[in-house]
């Protein structure tokens, strides 16, 4: 069975929006700061690790904590760090890998996903905002 695996769609260095797809092919959203979209389900594993009272951090002796919010900021590091710097769009692929991310794949045609009409027309409003900032920042007197 193949394993979880979260798409991480990074505008200008930012994780914008996440695609987290597990092998029943169940999807969720989870934007940049944490905030998973309440009408998808995570996968059914990590669901339960997190919300069924046991723990998502291993490493902790606390029973009953879930450290989403760690783990998750542990994610957007490794995506933001996977894309060099000036690069407008970059999908990074990235495995669970037992609480520990890592990059599987780096892809430009990420835009042909399973977002929403309007995550994809707020990326695509990132990427033109980002060349109109970079375009006025050139023509500033130095």
């Amino acid at each position: 069975e193949p394993p979880d695996e979260i798409k991480l769609h990074v505008v200008w260095g930012k994780v914008f929006v996440a695609e987290w797809v597990t092998p029943k092919l169940v999807l969720g959203y989870i934007f940049r700061h944490g905030f998973v979209k309440n009408t998808i389900i995570i996968s059914p594993e990590y669901q339960q690790m997190c919300h069924g009272g046991e723990r998502i951090d291993q490493g902790t002796n606390t029973l009953g904590v879930c450290n989403f919010g760690g783990w998750w900021q542990k994610v957007v590091d490794v995506a933001e760090r996977a894309v060099p710097k000036g690069v407008d769009y970059l999908r990074v692929d990235i495995f669970p890998n037992d609480w520990e991310p890592v990059v599987n794949e780096l892809s430009v045609a990420g835009y042909a996903t399973l977002l929403e009409d309007w995550m994809l027309a707020e990326m695509m409003r990132r990427v033109q905002e980002g060349y109109r900032w970079r375009g006025a920042r050139r023509s500033e007197p130095t």
